[in-house]
C-alpha cells in the first residue's frame, strides 16, 4: 500500500484518507502497530525525499474514512546483495542522526562514506527512494522486520 500526501500534509503530520472499507480498516490496523508505511515520494523544504511515513494515530476511523497521524521518515537505505545466491544480505541505512548495519545477526550503528568522492551520484540519490520501494515489495523481505523495529525506536 502506497498513500498519497501533501507537502502540507507532510509538514503538519496528519492527513485524512478515503477508500474501500478494507483499505481504511488496514490503515487502523497498521496505526495500532505503529508501522511504517510507504508514500509517493514527496520532497520536503530542504529538497529531502520522503518515501515513507511511521503511523502514529488512527482517529476517527469511518467505513471509509479515517484521520491518520504520522511522522516523515528520512532514510538513505544501501542494499548489498549476496551475488551468488542472488539474495538480500545487508542493508546500510542513514538516518539523520546515525548510520546503521542491518543484517542476520541484527543490527550496529556504523560509519561508511555514503556520498562523496568516489560514489555514485545517482545510487546516492535512488538511496531515498529504497525505503518506500522495500516497504511495497511483496513478499517483504525477511531483513525488514528488523528495520521496522529500528524505525519504531529511533523515529
Amino acid at each position: 500500500m502506497r498513500l498519497t500526501l501533501t507537502l502540507p500534509e507532510l509538514e503538519k503530520g496528519y492527513s485524512l484518507q478515503h477508500g474501500p472499507k478494507e483499505r481504511i480498516l488496514e490503515l487502523g490496523f497498521m496505526a495500532e502497530r505503529k508501522e511504517p508505511v510507504a508514500i509517493v515520494p514527496i520532497s520536503d523544504h530542504d529538497y529531502r525525499i520522503i518515501s515513507a511515513v511511521l503511523l502514529t494515530e488512527a482517529i476517527g476511523v469511518k467505513e471509509t474514512s479515517v484521520k491518520i497521524q504520522f511522522r516523515p521518515i528520512w532514510c538513505k537505505v544501501f542494499i548489498l546483495w549476496c551475488n551468488s545466491r542472488d539474495k538480500l544480505s545487508a542493508l546500510v541505512c542513514q538516518f539523520p542522526d546515525q548510520q546503521i548495519w542491518v543484517d542476520d545477526a541484527g543490527w550496529r550503528p556504523c560509519k561508511m562514506t555514503l556520498n562523496g568522492s568516489g560514489t555514485d551520484p545517482k545510487t546516492v540519490r535512488e538511496s531515498e527512494y529504497k525505503l518506500g520501494e522495500l516497504l511495497t515489495q511483496r513478499p517483504r523481505p525477511w531483513i525488514l522486520g528488523t528495520l521496522n523495529d529500528l524505525i519504531q525506536k529511533h523515529c
